[in-house]
C-alpha cells in the first residue's frame, strides 16, 4: 500500500496517551472486551497527531456471492478497463466513499495491524451509508456478534461452520495465496478480503485458545513493556508450574488434561487482582504479571492464595484429584529492568520451589546463581553415576523393643562419588526427583538391594523396606516396574515393604489409595513413612491399606520431657493396634527413649542408638546375635 496513505500510532505515541487512558481504565488496558477497546480507539483518535486513517479508493468491488464460477469471471474482469462496468455474472457495485476512508488501518496496543475493507461490508450485508470511524466499528461489532470465529488458513480460504468464502488476490493478473499481511496491489480488483476482522483478530492471535489467557509472546511483550516503564516500580513476575501434570494426561487422557488446564486457569483468574495479567507460556506453566503490590507480605498473601485455590480437588471420572503447584517469584528492581533477567530470576526461584515438593513458592535471591551452577554439575554427574552404577546400599535394622531381635531392614542409598567419596542422599535425591532421574535410580536401588539381601530375607523370613518418593509413586509404570524387578530377582513379594511418605499419599488420596490396594493384593507390605509430619488426620488411617506406620524422629524429639506428647504417642499406638498396624519409632538416639517407648506400647524401634546404617559386608558381623 502506498506509504503516503498510512501513518501509524507507534508504541512511543501510545505511551504518551497512557496517562489519559489509565485514568479511564485503571491500568487494565490488556483485559478489555471489544467495547472497551473501541473506547481506547476513540481516545487515540482524539489526539490524532500521528494516527491517520488511510484512504484507498477501490474502483470496482466484486460480490463473491454472485457467481458460481468466481475464478474465471475475475480473470475476465481483469481485461476490463479500470473505469468500465463489470458485466456477465458480476453485479456492478458502485463506489462508496465513507467520507473518512474505505480501508481503515490502525495499530492496536500490541502492534498488530487490523484492516476493514469496504468490500467486507458487502460480505456481512452492513448497510451502505456514511459512517464515522467509531460508528462503523460499532456497526461491525453489532453485526458479527454471535457469529462463530473465522479461521484463515495460509492458503486462500476462510471457514466457519456455515459457509466457505473463497479469497482471491490478484496482482498483474496472477492469482496469489493469501497470508496475514496488508498487500500492496496495483489494480485494486479481485480483492475480496485480506485480513481478519476486529472481533476475531484480537482474541485468536493474542489469547490461548484452550485457557483464554494471553499467549506466550504477548505476555512476554507486556512484561517487557512494563519493565521499561519507570513508573512500574512495584512489579513482580510469578511463574506458576503445575506439579506432575503429565500424570493427568497419562491417567485420564489429553481431553481430561485440557479440562484440568482450563479449570486451573479459571481459578487463577478468579484469584488475582484487577490489573494483574495472566499468560500461558507452555503446556503446564503460566506466568503472572503483578502490578502495584503493596509489600513483600502482600506478595506472600497472593502466592498463598494462589496455591490454596489451585490445589482444591477436581473431580475426574468420579474421582477426586488434586493438582499442586510451584511458584517462582521475581521482583522488578531498578538495575534489573530487563525481560530476560526478570524471567530468568523467576525461573530460578521456581526451580527452588519445585525441590520443596507439593504446594510451595519461592522468591528469587542472588545466591541462587551459585546454587543452580552446583545443581547443574550434580545433575550431569548423577546421570553418569546411574549409567556406571556408582551407588552402594546401606542397611539399617529395625528391632523388636521387647526381644531386641531384628524384624527387618531399611535400604538407604549412598553415592560413591569418584572424587568426593560418599555423598549423602540429601545432596542428590532432590535433584534426581527434579530432573526425572529418580525413576531409573529407584529401579537400580531396588534391584541392587534385593540381590544383596535376598538370602538373609529368605533365611530369617524378614522384610526389606525401600523408600519411594511421590514422583516415583505417581508414575503410571510404578507397579509394573516393581513387578518386573521382583520377577527378575526371583524373590517373593512378601519380603518387600514399600515405604511412601504421608504427604505423598495425601496429594491424590483416592487414586493413591487405589494403587496401594493393588500393591497390597500383589503381596507387598506397605508403610507410611514420616507419619505425623504431614497433614492427614488419624481418621484417614482406616482408609490407608497399609501394614505399618513409621513415626519420624522430629515427632518425638521432646519425648522425655513432654507428657502431652507421650499421651499422643500412646493414643496413636492404641489406634494402630485396633487397626492391626505395626508402629515403628524412628530416630532413637538415647536408651531413655527406648524405655519410655516400651511403656507406651511401641513394639518396633529404629535409630542410630540401636544400629547405624552400614554396608552389608560390615553389618553382617554386627547382627549375627540379633537374627
Amino acid at each position: 500500500m502506498d506509504k503516503e496513505y498510512l501513518e501509524i500510532l507507534t508504541v512511543d505515541d501510545y505511551v504518551e496517551l497512557k496517562k489519559e487512558l489509565n485514568k479511564k481504565f485503571e491500568e487494565n488496558l490488556h483485559l478489555l472486551d471489544i467495547s472497551g477497546y473501541l473506547e481506547i480507539l476513540e481516545i487515540m483518535l482524539k489526539y490524532n497527531k500521528n494516527l491517520k486513517l488511510s484512504l484507498h479508493h477501490f474502483k470496482h468491488f466484486i460480490n463473491e456471492k454472485s457467481s458460481k464460477n468466481l475464478d474465471e469471471n475475475i480473470k475476465k474482469t481483469l481485461k476490463v478497463n479500470m473505469n468500465a462496468s463489470v458485466k456477465d455474472d458480476f453485479k456492478t457495485i458502485e463506489q462508496h466513499d465513507f467520507n473518512e476512508k474505505n480501508a481503515l488501518i490502525f495499530y492496536d496496543i500490541i502492534e498488530k495491524k487490523i484492516t476493514i475493507t469496504s468490500n467486507f461490508l458487502k460480505v456481512l450485508d452492513i448497510p451502505e451509508k456514511k459512517y464515522t470511524f467509531y460508528s462503523l466499528i460499532k456497526e461491525l461489532y453489532k453485526k458479527i456478534d454471535g457469529i462463530k470465529p473465522f479461521f484463515m488458513k495460509l492458503k486462500n480460504e476462510i471457514y466457519n461452520d456455515t459457509e466457505k468464502i473463497e479469497i482471491f488476490y490478484f496482482k498483474n493478473g496472477k492469482k496469489l495465496e493469501i497470508v496475514y499481511k496488508i498487500y500492496e496491489f496495483n489494480d485494486y480488483r479481485g480483492l475480496l478480503f485480506n485480513i481478519k476482522i476486529l472481533n476475531d483478530y484480537y482474541p485468536i492471535l493474542n489469547y490461548d485458545e484452550l485457557t483464554g489467557v494471553l499467549k506466550r509472546d504477548i505476555i512476554l511483550k507486556l512484561i517487557e513493556d512494563y519493565s521499561k516503564d519507570y513508573r512500574n516500580k512495584n512489579m513482580a513476575v510469578v511463574l506458576i508450574n503445575l506439579n506432575s501434570f503429565r500424570n493427568v494426561n497419562n491417567l485420564f487422557g489429553f481431553k481430561m488434561g485440557d479440562y484440568v488446564l482450563k479449570k486451573i486457569s479459571e481459578r487463577i483468574k478468579f484469584t488475582i487482582r484487577k490489573g494483574d495479567i495472566l499468560g500461558r507460556i507452555s503446556g503446564d506453566e503460566f506466568v503472572l504479571l503483578l502490578n502495584n503490590y503493596n509489600s513483600i507480605v502482600n506478595l506472600r498473601m497472593i502466592a498463598e492464595r494462589l496455591l490454596e485455590k489451585i490445589s482444591e480437588p477436581i473431580i475426574l471420572l468420579n474421582k477426586s484429584y488434586k493438582v499442586t503447584a510451584s511458584l517462582g517469584i521475581a521482583i522488578l528492581e531498578e538495575n534489573k529492568k530487563n525481560i530476560n533477567h526478570i524471567m530468568e530470576y523467576a525461573n530460578l526461584a521456581l526451580e527452588k520451589a519445585k525441590i520443596k515438593h507439593g504446594n510451595s513458592y519461592q522468591f528469587y535471591e542472588d545466591i541462587y546463581h551459585k546454587e543452580i551452577l552446583r545443581e547443574l554439575k550434580i545433575d550431569r554427574e548423577l546421570k553418569e553415576a546411574i549409567e556406571e552404577d556408582q551407588f552402594i546400599i546401606y542397611y539399617q535394622p529395625l528391632f523388636n523393643s521387647q526381644s531386641q531381635k531384628i524384624t527387618g531392614f531399611e535400604a538407604l542409598v549412598r553415592w560413591k562419588h569418584p572424587e568426593k567419596g560418599i555423598v549423602s542422599p540429601m545432596e542428590f535425591i532432590p535433584i534426581a526427583e527434579k530432573n526425572g532421574d529418580i525413576i531409573p535410580l529407584g529401579n537400580l536401588i531396588l534391584k541392587k538391594a534385593i540381590n544383596e539381601m535376598k538370602d538373609i530375607l529368605e533365611a530369617y523370613n524378614l522384610k526389606l523396606s525401600i523408600n519411594f518418593s511421590a514422583k516415583q509413586f505417581d508414575s503410571p509404570k510404578f507397579t509394573h516396574n516393581i513387578n518386573d524387578i521382583i520377577g527378575e530377582t526371583r524373590i517373593k513379594s512378601k519380603y518387600i515393604e514399600l515405604e511412601i511418605t504421608e504427604t505423598a499419599v495425601m496429594e491424590n488420596l483416592d487414586m493413591n489409595i487405589q494403587k496401594m490396594k493393588e500393591l497390597k493384593n500383589l503381596g507387598y507390605s506397605l508403610a507410611i513413612d514420616d507419619f505425623g509430619t504431614g497433614y492427614s488426620s488419624l481418621s484417614y488411617l482406616r482408609k490407608f491399606p497399609v501394614n505399618k506406620l513409621k513415626i519420624d524422629r522430629s515427632f518425638i524429639q521432646n519425648l522425655l520431657n513432654d507428657e502431652e506428647l507421650q499421651k499422643i504417642i500412646k493414643y496413636i499406638v492404641k489406634i494402630a493396634e485396633a487397626l492391626k498396624l505395626e508402629v515403628v519409632m524412628e530416630g532413637i538416639e538415647k536408651e531413655e527413649e527406648i524405655n519410655v517407648l516400651k511403656e507406651l506400647g511401641c513394639t518396633t524401634l529404629q535409630g542410630y542408638y540401636l544400629c547405624r546404617p552400614q554396608p552389608l559386608d560390615i553389618l553382617k558381623e554386627k547382627i549375627k546375635g540379633f537374627l
